[in-house]
């Protein structure tokens, strides 16, 4: 099953592969002038995003070096106010340094703890994923948000995780401290933070 979706302009190809036969899954993709064959459908553009946690492969598989980078840049150029169409692709790539870029400064919390996890599984960018965790956390322990609490203390366990992997678990009890310091009276989250000790 094919479905087509449009993301920012730019199609989309989604492949639901529990519904397509294992042996021609990536073999139906073929450069035929400037469009793209797939079973039952003529695109004008190739697929660009495959659904990675069910049908992990490679961008387009049957692509050359060229076109990959070619679609590549075109990924990076697009805008978007949601780009989880390639923030995904970058991912799957492990460009996290595209995916940070391609994430803006109002980025939602699920997109940005995406890259996040694609950081530390992949032990780059900790000090981004560091900003990024204690951004998220403060923003919630600032506000006074109690029943997001537990949510603060996931993002800093990731920030934690980061700082342990630097090698800088000084600076972590120093940022944890002050955190207990500035956070004292909310007895809902003291408990969470000193967990993270």
């Amino acid at each position: 099953m094919v479905l087509c979706a449009h993301i920012t302009q730019t199609p989309f190809i989604f492949i639901d592969a529990l519904h397509t036969d294992a042996d021609s899954r990536f073999s139906t993709y073929a450069a035929r002038n400037d469009g793209w064959d797939i079973p039952g459908k003529n695109v004008d553009s190739p697929p660009l995003h495959m659904p990675f946690e069910v049908c992990p492969g490679i961008l387009v598989p049957s692509s050359s070096p060229e076109r990959r980078t070619g679609l590549l840049d075109h990924a990076r150029q697009t805008k978007s106010s949601y780009p989880k169409g390639q923030i995904d692709v970058f991912l799957h790539e492990g460009l996290i340094n595209d995916a940070i870029a391609a994430l803006d400064p109002y980025a939602s919390h699920t997109l940005v703890e995406q890259v996040v996890d694609a950081a530390l599984q992949l032990q780059s960018q900790l000090d981004w994923v560091i900003q990024a965790c204690r951004k998220q956390a403060e923003y919630i322990m600032d506000r006074g948000k109690a029943e997001l609490y537990s949510s603060a203390a996931n993002w800093l366990a990731k920030a934690r995780k980061a700082y342990q992997m630097l090698e800088h678990q000084e600076e972590w009890q120093t940022y944890l401290d002050e955190l207990l310091s500035q956070h004292g009276r909310k007895y809902k989250l003291v408990p969470m933070l000193k967990a993270l000790r």
